[in-house]
């Protein structure tokens, strides 16, 4: 059996998968790839791949965050694993708390034995969403903040 999607259900799965707003969308083109190969296998229940498209989905959505906020480093992030991307480039204590979390049940996915047997793939599909969350957060700030003070000269 074959499920054929549009772009604009794909779009959609994405919004609904990780609540996103236009920001997150326009931010990363890998994240909105990756996440519709995983509405791909959640649909035909293979669910035991997902993890797997969830930790390299973070990983693009964590980085791509990163190199926004400190494009001059773009180089070192895009070459840095993830876990110290998210040591030495994310600011936010929030989106840094929840990054490594998602990052650490990513890994679990991945790896032969789980290190957090008591967590599985919803939490980590929960802290990519709060993940998201904050880092949208913090797009809708700054676009306020530009506008206030572009507003006021």
């Amino acid at each position: 059996m074959f499920i054929k999607l549009t772009v604009l259900q794909i779009w959609y799965q994405i919004f609904v998968a990780f609540h996103c707003s236009y920001y997150i969308v326009l931010f990363t083109v890998e994240i909105q790839s990756i996440t519709a190969v995983n509405i791909f296998l959640t649909t035909f229940e293979l669910t035991e791949l997902c993890g797997i498209g969830y930790r390299k989905a973070l990983e693009f959505l964590v980085k791509d965050y990163a190199i926004s906020i400190h494009p001059e480093h773009k180089s070192q992030i895009e070459s840095s694993q993830l876990a110290r991307c998210i040591a030495d480039f994310i600011d936010n204590e929030k989106i840094k708390t929840l990054a490594k979390a998602s990052a650490w049940l990513g890994n679990d996915e991945t790896h032969y034995i789980r290190k957090h047997q008591n967590h599985n793939i919803q939490d980590l599909k929960r802290f990519i969403k709060a993940t998201v969350a904050y880092i949208d957060s913090e797009f809708s700030f700054t676009e306020a903040f530009e506008f206030l003070n572009n507003s006021q000269q």
